[in-house]
């Protein structure tokens, strides 16, 4: 498993940035804002090319970034003229820090036998009364694909609310499916939920 770990995070080194630095993301960026004071402190985990991170300091939060690719660290930091940490999942240590966290297509990539303990880090990160936006690809377990060399845990409603709604002090708050806003790969099917950390 590590080794498929390590060439999901090879991809992205490669090749993702420019592909996704120019989607527009408005409509899931108003979901998760609702919830947000304007003075809110933003951490935009799995940030990727640093497309929403750019979006969120636009906007006027304070945003903390980070991603498990230096290559697109390196990107984000660019795009949005601030640091961004090379951090995993599994390695986090943020304690209460943060109003909302954005998790757009980056859990996805935690393999479902770590996908609890990673929630509990996550959970840990936000002060009572944030909130958590995440998406994953429509489907149910993990899987390896082999053509591009990424490790995929999808998620269904059954298991997306199984593995949030065993978590004391979590109120999951909306759970709706999307199609990609890539145009080439629009058929492909998104699992969004927003949570809320009640203490």
């Amino acid at each position: 498993m590590r080794q498929e770990l390590e060439t999901t995070i090879a991809f992205y080194d490669k090749q993702y940035a420019e592909s996704t630095a120019h989607l527009d993301m408005q409509k899931f960026y108003n979901r998760f804002e609702k919830y947000l004071s304007e003075d809110a402190c933003v951490l935009d985990a799995g940030c990727g090319s640093g497309r929403d991170s750019r979006h969120f300091i636009e906007k006027g939060y304070t945003v903390t970034a980070f991603d498990a690719s230096e290559t697109m660290c390196k990107c984000a930091s660019k795009l949005t003229g601030q640091k961004v940490r090379t951090l995993t999942f599994q390695a986090m240590d943020y304690q209460e820090c943060f109003d909302g966290i954005w998790a757009c297509a980056s859990l996805l990539h935690v393999p479902e036998d770590e996908i609890v303990s990673v929630i509990k880090k996550v959970i840990a990160a936000l002060k009572p009364g944030g909130v958590l936006y995440a998406s994953w690809k429509y489907g149910k377990g993990t899987r390896f694909d082999a053509h591009s060399g990424r490790l995929f845990c999808d998620m269904d409603e059954n298991n997306i609310t199984r593995y949030f709604s065993e978590k004391d002090g979590i109120q999951i708050e909306e759970i709706w499916e999307t199609n990609d806003v890539r145009e080439n790969v629009n058929s492909q099917i998104w699992l969004n939920i927003i949570v809320k950390k009640c203490r």
